[in-house]
């Protein structure tokens, strides 16, 4: 049997999806929102790899260092497929970051790392 090589051009866009939202709760239905990445990523036609790692960054009010799981997920898409899709990329980030209690989400594409805040409504009491 004889291998054979291919490559072409692409990059990789990665989704780091945390297991907890703002409060330091665990997020319950985070089976679903990892079962959505994979299937916005591997739409780009290569696959998608998920691998476990541990975020950590400093909470401005209080100084204290916030650790947490975090679950990154990658795919390889050429630049066509992405400009096609941005919005969907998107749009799936802030539906994840408002469904589950974030302030912040994290994308990467092509090195760049992209932050979207979330604005969480403030609920009101009515008089």
């Amino acid at each position: 049997m004889t291998a054979t090589y291919s490559s072409r051009a692409v990059k990789r866009l990665t989704f780091y999806i945390p297991e907890r939202d703002r409060f330091d709760n665990p997020i319950p239905n985070l089976a679903y929102w990892i079962s959505e990445a994979i299937l916005l990523l591997t739409s780009f036609g290569s696959g998608t790899t998920k691998l476990s790692g541990e975020g950590a960054w400093v909470i401005t009010q209080t100084g204290k260092l916030q650790r947490e799981p975090v679950n990154i997920l990658y795919s390889d898409v050429g630049p066509t497929d992405f400009n096609a899709k941005r919005q969907s990329v998107l749009d799936f980030m802030e539906r994840f970051g408002t469904a589950t209690g974030q302030d912040t989400v994290a994308a990467e594409y092509d090195g760049e790392m992209h932050f979207i805040q979330i604005v969480h409504e403030q609920k009101t009491k009515e008089a």
